[in-house]
């Protein structure tokens, strides 16, 4: 099973303390990476890819997602800065998703990792969406089950 943190600002303009949780803490979600359990018989670790989405304060979407381990990239600690960065345009993250892969099913690739980017329109309005998972998704239809 994946590991998942999820943050919201109470305020949009207050900054959340996505460093501390991203990396800084003890159990941040980067030392999950190989720390996280696992159900019995898995091998240990969530070592398979790593994402980190937000939105700001401006309402700008921002996604790093990368194949590997999250605890030995530096790309990881890039997207965790540039997440709790106070910009004087925009701010720091005001909603921002992390996510560690285990892959049980699909590849592992950039694509597979999450969280995923939706953009979609709406009636007078364009919406953007991040969206993770834990476990796997499977669609029904007539022929034998595909894994999405």
């Amino acid at each position: 099973m994946c590991r998942m943190l999820g943050l919201l600002s109470s305020a949009g303009d207050d900054p959340l303390p996505s460093w501390q949780h991203l990396v800084g803490a003890p159990h941040s979600l980067r030392t999950q990476a190989t720390a996280g359990c696992v159900p019995q018989g898995c091998a240990p670790g969530h070592t398979d890819s790593w994402g980190i989405g937000w939105f700001d304060a401006a309402g700008d979407v921002s996604l790093v997602r990368q194949t590997g381990w999250a605890e030995e990239s530096a790309f990881y600690v890039f997207a965790a800065e540039s997440a709790a960065r106070q910009s004087a345009v925009s701010g720091p993250a005001t909603v921002l998703l992390g996510h560690l892969r285990k892959a049980t099913q699909g590849a592992v690739t950039t694509d597979n990792a999450h969280p995923i980017r939706v953009d979609f329109a709406l009636p007078g309005a364009r919406e953007t969406l991040l969206v993770a998972h834990n476990g796997t998704l499977r669609a029904r239809c007539c022929k034998p089950c595909a894994t999405i």
